[in-house]
């Protein structure tokens, strides 16, 4: 059975916003990290890790 294209194009398309969304929370993740904030650094780290 294959997959339609509709449902092959809907999951390209969420793969790729989840990534997006992980690329931001490590950006925000490495630039509290560099400013000493742990605890926030520690949030979006494990945010970017949540959308991988």
């Amino acid at each position: 059975m294959l997959i339609s294209d509709k449902l092959t194009k809907g999951m390209n398309d969420q793969v790729g916003r989840e990534l997006g969304a992980s690329s931001q929370y490590l950006q925000l993740a490495s630039y509290f990290a560099r400013d000493n904030l742990r605890e926030l650094a520690a949030f979006f780290f494990r945010q970017a890790d949540e959308e991988r």
